[in-house]
């Protein structure tokens, strides 16, 4: 089966602002039929509740539809908010985009 691939650029600061657009853009690529989504943390230096609520959102929507929400490159600030809220077991992360798409895509 040929993976379904989506990148979708976190912000540098996942919060409440950003988090409802983070939701739609997770439920839009659902919908779309989109098998692997992966939510790139590069810039991403700060995660709030609203932020992680819209990420743990993000991940069930994607596990209803049989697919694979994997979080790449989360590192400094927003990585220890992962490590200190134990949310690092929940998500699937990746040390980068490349690792996540040839570890649960195309292998591009």
């Amino acid at each position: 089966m040929t993976e379904q691939i989506q990148i979708l650029q976190a912000p540098s600061r996942l919060d409440a602002v950003y988090a409802p657009t983070l939701r739609n853009d997770v439920a839009l690529a659902a919908q779309a039929g989109v098998t692997v989504l992966i939510v790139d943390f590069t810039d991403t230096v700060f995660i709030d509740s609203s932020g992680m609520a819209a990420l743990v959102s993000g991940h069930k929507a994607m596990r209803q539809k049989n697919g694979r929400f994997v979080l790449a490159n989360v590192h400094g600030g927003a990585r220890e908010i992962f490590d200190l809220t134990r949310m690092d077991l929940v998500f699937t992360m990746t040390p980068s985009v490349e690792a996540a798409r040839r570890t649960y895509g195309d292998g591009v």
